[in-house]
């Protein structure tokens, strides 16, 4: 039968909240021996964002659940779970040595603020913007020195940071405001008061209804 026909005929739930259904008339799949057979009605997954309307699409099908609470690496994407690369890293000396030699060669690299090419082109002769400039940069460089307080200094901190990178490919960094009345109380007049490293394989991103990032204020990780 038709499908349009026995959409009409037998009534159909979903039709009611979508709208008619495409006409697709049943000789374009049964026509012919050891046809494909006519599909079933294309039901849509999602609610449309206008009534009456088509529903977005999703971008992959992604497991029905997906945002419930799970271990973070394990819903079968990655070669290798986040406890595996810890094993890996921990056990096999060859792996540790690698990854202590390359945290030592990149935290003994000296480090400086200082202006692009194009700003000292801009900045030259400019005594004024090269004085702001100076004190900018001193003060960046004091908050680098120390930008998280869980660690003694840059060097402790970078190597954190370099561990979940190397080990797990998974960094996790928050960027702690200033609390209190106003705005502005941060680092160079922002709110940033410090960082916090937290550990990569603790966190796991969260899906939208279409397979996305949430947009705020939805939560993104769990």
């Amino acid at each position: 039968m038709n499908q349009v026909a026995s959409n009409a005929m037998y009534g159909n739930p979903a039709q009611s909240s979508y709208g008619p259904f495409l006409p697709r008339p049943s000789v374009t799949f049964t026509a012919g021996a050891f046809g494909p057979m006519s599909p079933i009605q294309p039901v849509p997954v999602d609610q449309p964002a206008i009534p009456g309307g088509f529903p977005d699409p999703r971008w992959w099908q992604y497991p029905v659940g997906y945002n419930l609470p799970t271990q973070p690496g394990s819903e079968g994407f990655k070669l290798a779970s986040f406890a595996q690369l810890q094993t890996i890293a921990s056990k096999y000396n060859v792996a540790r040595r690698a990854i202590e030699l390359r945290k030592d060669e990149i935290a003994g690299l000296e480090w400086e603020i200082q202006l692009t090419t194009k700003a000292a082109k801009a900045y030259q002769g400019d005594h004024k913007a090269m004085r702001d400039f100076g004190e900018r940069a001193a003060a960046a460089t004091r908050f680098f020195k120390h930008p998280d307080p869980d660690y003694f200094d840059f060097t402790s901190f970078l190597k954190a940071l370099l561990e979940e990178i190397f080990v797990y490919d998974a960094l996790c960094l928050v960027f702690r405001p200033k609390y209190g009345k106003g705005l502005g109380r941060g680092l160079l007049g922002s709110d940033l008061d410090s960082l916090n490293l937290v550990s990569g394989p603790t966190v796991r991103p969260l899906l939208s209804m279409h397979g996305s990032k949430p947009r705020p204020p939805a939560p993104a990780y769990q």
